[in-house]
Order: C-alpha cells, then sequence, then structure tokens
C-alpha cells in the first residue's frame, strides 16, 4: 500500500493514516534550520515512572556524552515501558548528533511486536517535540534527522538491504527473546565501533539468551567499578513475543 507523503496534521494518529506498518517511512520532510541547538524545539522528557527509571536514562545518557561505550541491562517485563524509555534516548540521540552524524540502531525479535510499536513511538515523540518536518526516510527502516541516523532491526523480519553501522547507540529490546548464537552471528559483527554503547532490556532468568549474558556481563562490570550497570525495573508482563523464542533460539 502506498501511501501520500505525511502532513503535520496527519500525525495525531498515526495508525490511522497508515494502513501497514511498512508505509510509515513514506513520510518526513527536509530538513530545516541551523544546527544550533538554540535555533530549533529542544526534545521534550518522558515522564518517566520512578527514579530508577530516571537513573538508567542519565546512567545512558553519561556514557553516550562521554563516548565511555558502556554497556547496560535493563530488567522489565513490561515492553510498553522499555519502549517508552528508550525513545527517550534515540530523541535525544538524533537530536544532538543532527549536525555531526552519528548512527543508532534498535534490535528487536519481532517486527510487529516490538519494531514498529518503537517505530510509531519514535515518530510521534519527534512531533511533539515540534519537529515533524524534520525528519525523513533513508532506507526501509531508517529514520535520518539531519546527519544522525537510527536503524530499527528485526530478527523475524529482516531488511534486504545494506544498513549502516552504529558507532553510537545499540538498544537490545526483548532481549530474552535472542539467542545468543542468533546475536553472535547477525549483530555482534556490526556492533563493534569504539565508544559504542550498549543497552539491553528483557526479563531476566532466561537461559541461552543474550540478555542473560549481558546482564551478567553488567553486574559483573558494576561489582568491579562500583558504577551501576543493572537496573530492575520489572513491571506487568505484556505478552507478545513469548511465542518467538524457539523460533528465533534455532
Amino acid at each position: 500500500m502506498v501511501t501520500a507523503p505525511v502532513k503535520p496534521t496527519q500525525l495525531a494518529s498515526l495508525t490511522d493514516v497508515y494502513g501497514a506498518p511498512q508505509s510509515l517511512w513514506n513520510g518526513g520532510g527536509r530538513v530545516t534550520g541551523t544546527d544550533d541547538p538554540t535555533d530549533a524545539v529542544r526534545p521534550s522528557a518522558t515522564p518517566m515512572p520512578d527514579r530508577l527509571a530516571d537513573e538508567a536514562v542519565r546512567a545512558v545518557l553519561a556514557s553516550l556524552i562521554s563516548g565511555a561505550g558502556a554497556t547496560f541491562a535493563i530488567d522489565t517485563q513490561d515492553s510498553v515501558r522499555a519502549t517508552r524509555l528508550m525513545t527517550q534516548l534515540r530523541v535525544w540521540l538524533l537530536f544532538a548528533r543532527k549536525g555531526t552524524g552519528g548512527v543508532s540502531a534498535t534490535v528487536a525479535p519481532s517486527f510487529f511486536d516490538d519494531t514498529y510499536p518503537a517505530m510509531l513511538a519514535l515518530v510521534a515523540e519527534l512531533t511533539k517535540a515540534g519537529l515533524t518536518g524534520a525528519w525523513r526516510p533513508d532506507g526501509v527502516r531508517t529514520m535520518r534527522l539531519g546527519e544522525a541516523l537510527h536503524v530499527f532491526v528485526s530478527a523475524d523480519h529482516p531488511v534486504q538491504e545494506h544498513t549502516p553501522l552504529p558507532d553510537a547507540l545499540l538498544d537490545v529490546v526483548g532481549a530474552h527473546l535472542l539467542s545468543q548464537d542468533w546475536f553472535d552471528t547477525r549483530v555482534t559483527p556490526r556492533a563493534k565501533a569504539l565508544g559504542l554503547t550498549k543497552v539491553f532490556s528483557g526479563v531476566p532468568g532466561r537461559v541461552g539468551s543474550v540478555y542473560e549474558r549481558a546482564r551478567t556481563e553488567c553486574l559483573v562490570e558494576q561489582e568491579r567499578t562500583g558504577r551501576q550497570r543493572c537496573f530492575p525495573l520489572l513491571g506487568a508482563a505484556s505478552g507478545g513475543s513469548d511465542r518467538l523464542v524457539s523460533a528465533i533460539g534455532r
């Protein structure tokens, strides 16, 4: 299904405008204004539900700003909550890097359960920040804001095109549903940039999952340095992607 270019008034209800997730990227607009942050509307932070979530965002931002390349694990069973938290970081990074450039990426198990809602959330947050006409598509699942790019990757629905390699942020949502073998084969070889910050979110206790490995490594680093790397933001399970565990794990 082909849709007309997005108009600002249409973005109030994206699901009414687009009949299929793939057509989301038919919208966008030209980049306007300068790269001086005082000349643009700054993204507004989405209120976080508790102190730990705020601390998690601050810790990740500190790594992004310093280029420390830290790795974080966020325990959560609530995919909506995880999307809200990571959307803050995606918007901030796109805005901060729109003049200098940079690539961030989101990896998820399911296109329809995880990737599409994350795409909608990012566009909606950019709209709320007054940046409706500033972003544009740059490939099937890549968003561009100035010189900054954000790439979306789905384990169950890969894109058959070359995508830029992340050099700023790699966030892996639903990481407990991704096997270590799949991640090491498909993601790790493309995520080796110096200073790359990595954020894994998922449910602890899934043996063999990429989240369990990342969480263990974060706990070891946390014990060694005294700097928090694991944030227990457990909430009510939202269901959905659990059915993909066996398929992705093969």
